[in-house]
């Protein structure tokens, strides 16, 4: 079974943030690594919800995107919520999800 992605609206703006920051700051390699590695992740995802790491406190799963980023989400019933793109060098009790 595949589930379907849902963007928050929050992790679409997280995702934008940090397309920006490499923008600003690396090269279009490391630009496009970054969408092919959240795209694979995306897919890994929606074929297993179960994969990543789950948080009892947040009641959310957190999947390591770069050694830097992490995504944030939840399951919905036969949807997957994405919650947050984290910086992961962030203190972890700043993130509300």
């Amino acid at each position: 079974m595949s589930y379907q992605i849902i963007w928050s609206p929050q992790a679409n703006y997280s995702y934008q943030q940090i397309l920006k920051y490499l923008q600003n700051r690396w090269t279009e390699r490391e630009i496009n690594n970054f969408i092919e590695r959240t795209e694979e992740g995306l897919s890994f995802i929606s074929q297993n919800t179960l994969l990543y790491r789950y948080s009892k406190q947040n009641d959310s799963y957190k999947s390591v995107v770069t050694e830097q980023t992490s995504l944030i989400y939840q399951i919905n019933q036969d949807k997957v919520e994405l919650l947050s793109f984290w910086d992961n060098r962030q203190d972890p009790e700043k993130l509300n999800v």
